[in-house]
Order: C-alpha cells, then structure tokens, then sequence
C-alpha cells in the first residue's frame, strides 16, 4: 500500500491552545473598543 503525504492547505494556519487564547484575547478587546467607539469590525475567518 504507497504511504500518503499529508500537505497543509495554502493559506492556512494552525494554532496552539495557548497562542490561540491570547488571539482570542486581543480580538475581543478590538471588538469591544470598536464598539465602544460607534464602529464596527470585520475580521477575517472564525477567530
């Protein structure tokens, strides 16, 4: 059976728990600044 070789898709990128937290962090504190502000944001992807 020929092994399979796994590529990661263009474009794309993986996240650890940790590092994914702090993301997460940052994006709410930009939401909520925005808002406060009378704005609105549209960020890329599901963040």
């Amino acid at each position: 059976m020929k092994k399979m070789d796994y590529q990661n898709v263009k474009g794309t990128q993986d996240y650890l728990p940790n590092a994914e937290l702090s993301r997460r962090g940052i994006r709410r504190t930009l939401e909520d600044v925005f808002i406060q502000y009378g704005c609105t944001i549209e960020l890329p992807g599901n963040y």
